[in-house]
This record gives C-alpha cells, structure tokens and sequence, in this order.
C-alpha cells in the first residue's frame, strides 16, 4: 500500500488507490520473451504472485480502452514495462503493511458498514476505473489496518491551542452554519409536473411516491443539507427557508426542475472556539497521526528485505519504488 493510501480515510483511500492504479498497463504486450515469472517479488520474505500484478494490470487495460472508446482516456499512457513497475510498487507497499500488521498483532475488525460499502458501490463505476469489489475491499482493508497501527504505535498525539484555532479558522463556515435540514429532492424535465407535485403537498415516503407518478426522472433523500454543502446556490437559497414538511417551488437546474422537500429541520447557533473544540481536538489529532504513521512506515518500509524478479526490475530502497 502507497504512503498517501496508509493515511486515509476509507473513501479516501478508494480515490488514492484508483490514482495509484491509474498509471497501469496500457498494452498487452509483455515484458519479456519468457513472459513473468510465478512471483513478481518478496516482501519480508512474503511472495507476491505475478499473477496478482497482471490481474490488476488486466482490469486497468480494459478501463483504459472503454475510456478511449468514450473518447476519455488519458494521454501520455506507459509503455508495459514502467506500467508494471508501477503496480508491483503498489503491491508492495499493501503486502507490507499486512506484514507489519500481523507481526505486531493488529487485526482488522471492520464494522458493518464498512463490510457492506463495497456492495453499494455501482458495478460500472467500479469498472470504469480499472476495479473489482475486491480490490475495493483490500483498499478499505489497508485504510482500516494503517489506521489501527497508527493508534496502536501512536497512541498519544498533542495538538496545541494554536493548531487547534488554526483548524477551526480554516472551517470557519462549518462551525458557524445556522441550519441543518434533512432533504428530498425530486427532478422534472418539465415545470408542469414539477409543480404538480409541489401542489400535492406530499412529505417523506409520499414525496418520492407522487413524484415517480409524475414522472419524475429521480426522486430521493440526499442527505444532510447545510449552508456549506456544495449545491447550486439557488438551491441551498430555497432549502434556507424550508420549514420541516415543506417543499420549494420548482427550481432550475441541470436542465429540467427540482422540488426539494424539507424532511426536518434543525436550527443552532454558530458555534464559537470553545464550543468546537472538544471535537476538533480528535480530528486534529488522528490527522497528525496519520502523517506520523506515513513517515514510520516510509522508514521501515525502506529497511525492509524487498526482492524483484528481474522481469519486473530493480527495488530502490531509498525512493521505495521499483525501477
């Protein structure tokens, strides 16, 4: 597992690893007349089949072509061999990271939900990047086992005063937001059937119900909406002044007309310093964590025994990658 990916959260991790990935084969060509070896490499004395390396290389070769047939791919693509460098690096880094791991006695113990994520993630959209649900899950895995290590070698961190106020200062508009409200939202292509929905009055399940009998395009909760989600302005101007069980009028966007619906509506004070710090300090303090752990596990990550098959290249130590 990559430095970057030991760092983060778990949807996070899943952006980084489709990053990592992102640079992998780009042909079908192969890097040797005798074709790879039964194992790419040793790390710690533990053996990373090439046939793992060529799998992941396999699921990227088929996103790389649907994106060129998309006319979405990306340019500048590697040749074979610094492709598969690149994976094998990957590799490399999530095979020792469960190496420490078990050496040190850490388990994984994800929760329920987390077990399920990988379920609700869209088949095409894991596709799309070059991915399968079990690459989905070994990402969340190693975010979950970086996480347990760094708490278990770190397990106090001190924040001062000053990083806290600096922390609160850059989330200023999270800590002074004024209402919270549970949101539904259905979209229209026409105003007619929008308004026609906004006329029916309806609330929660019978929102969602009237506006597919409308012929609403989509209709649904989305969540939590505040002052600072990232919504056209328009819309969070409407949301403002929902009361709980209201609905907007019909609003313009992506094309057709939205109608959002106030589920419940929740209103506070902006909170001061004082009253966000409590949780600020956790925050604060598992992210200075996450970055102690990235450089105790760089550090022994480079004094590691690390073998590469010459089809694949060399191991430098020093820059952790393979060349």
């Amino acid at each position: 597992m990559s430095g970057n990916r030991a760092r983060r959260t778990p949807r996070a991790a899943v952006a980084a690893g489709a990053a990592a990935l992102a640079v992998v084969l780009a042909s079908t060509a192969g890097c040797g007349d005798g074709g790879p070896p039964k194992v790419a490499a040793t790390v710690a004395g533990v053996a990373i089949p090439s046939e793992r390396v060529e799998h992941l290389a396999g699921q990227w070769m088929a996103a790389q072509s649907n994106q060129a047939l998309q006319g979405g791919a990306p340019g500048g693509q590697p040749d074979r061999k610094t492709a598969a460098k690149q994976v094998l690096g990957f590799v490399i880094r999530s095979v020792f990271l469960e190496h420490l791991a078990a050496q040190m006695g850490v388990q994984d113990n994800p929760t329920a939900l987390e077990n399920l994520a990988p379920e609700e993630v869209p088949a095409g959209e894991l596709q799309s990047a070059g991915w399968s649900k079990t690459d989905l899950q070994q990402s969340l895995r190693d975010a979950r086992l970086s996480k347990a290590i760094g708490e278990k070698v770190f397990p106090k961190v001190a924040v001062s005063d000053v990083e806290l106020r600096q922390k609160y200062d850059r989330n200023a508009d999270f800590f002074h937001q004024t209402w919270r409200i549970q949101a539904r939202v259905a979209y229209f292509d026409t105003l007619e059937a929008a308004k026609g929905l906004q006329a029916r009055h309806a609330t929660g399940d019978a929102f969602d119900a009237a506006a597919k009998e409308l012929g609403a395009k989509q209709a649904g909760s989305i969540g939590l909406v505040t002052p600072v989600t990232p919504l056209p302005q328009n819309v969070l101007d409407a949301v403002a002044h929902l009361a709980a069980g209201q609905s907007s009028d019909p609003l313009e966007g992506g094309g057709g007309y939205l109608v959002v619906l106030a589920d419940t509506r929740e209103d506070r004070a902006p909170m001061s310093f004082e009253d966000a710090r409590p949780a600020l300090v956790p925050v604060l303090e598992d992210e200075q964590r996450q970055q102690l752990f990235y450089d105790w596990f760089s550090k022994r990550l480079g004094e590691a025994a690390v073998k590469i098959s010459s089809h694949y290249g060399k191991w430098d130590a020093a820059n952790q990658v393979v060349t």
